[in-house]
């Protein structure tokens, strides 16, 4: 277990916050303080599921971590979702959920069940996750925020789009590269890619840049996450992005 920059004391437990992220390849979690200051972080890789299913070994995870039982100030579990659509708030009805999944994504598996969180930008985000592991998750975090990670990247980078006037924000975790893209202070495209290296990260920017008509001259971008700032291939965005922010911070947009 990593320890962040800032002391972990036990006893003021009851003051911090938990976020625990998701998804079908690995499950990990911050504690950070009331400032959102990252206190503990851990990351737990997911085994061959042919050989434990994905709900047994979140169960066991849940049973070896005992810091999850602890009575936190919030709690917010984070789903990272292979597949999402966006529904604006004026066309939304939970009655619908599936029928938007299912015309916008495709059909839905025998395990998945549609999910919905609304975002700080007018929008619901509509996405699916495992039925076992959400009655699971729910019935171990009682009273927990249940979102999922482009809605709460997306609340996390509108502020600071607005005030700095940044326009595209890039943030990768695990192996999952989120970008979004701002025009004019709103959401103009938001988008979740599979990245296995840098230079998938390279190609998924280049290519959101030349899909959506942005000069690299004009419009900045700020990438953070898992990543290495010093990266030989993503110093090859600078050939065609002027102003480019890269920062390793993997927890500022999670907490």
């Amino acid at each position: 277990m990593e320890t962040g920059n800032n002391f972990f004391d036990p006893t003021y437990i009851h003051k911090y916050n938990l976020s625990v992220f998701l998804s079908k390849d690995g499950f990990s979690f911050i504690v950070s303080d009331e400032n959102y200051n990252c206190l503990l972080k851990k990351n737990i890789q997911i085994k061959d599921k042919e050989e434990i299913s994905l709900t047994d070994q979140y169960l066991l995870i849940l049973e070896n971590n005992n810091i999850l039982k602890e009575n936190f100030r919030k709690k917010k579990i984070i789903f990272c979702a292979d597949k999402f659509t966006f529904i604006p708030k004026d066309f939304f009805d939970p009655g619908y959920i599936t029928d938007y999944y299912n015309f916008n994504l495709g059909e839905l598996n025998d395990n998945q069940m549609p999910y919905y969180v609304r975002s700080s930008s007018n929008m619901f985000v509509v996405f699916s996750f495992n039925k076992d592991l959400v009655k699971l998750l729910e019935e171990n975090f009682e009273g927990a925020e249940f979102t999922t990670s482009i809605s709460n990247f997306i609340d996390s980078v509108s502020t600071e789009a607005v005030i700095l006037g940044k326009s595209v924000f890039a943030h990768k975790r695990n192996d999952i590269l989120e970008i979004v893209i701002y025009k004019n202070n709103k959401i103009f495209a938001a988008n979740s890619f599979k990245v296995q290296s840098d230079k998938d990260i390279v190609y998924f920017i280049l290519s959101a840049f030349n899909n959506y008509d942005l000069d690299g001259n004009f419009v900045p971008i700020s990438i953070s996450g898992d990543i290495n700032p010093k990266s030989k291939d993503l110093d090859l965005l600078s050939k065609y992005i002027t102003n480019i922010v890269i920062s390793d911070e993997d927890n500022k947009w999670y907490l």
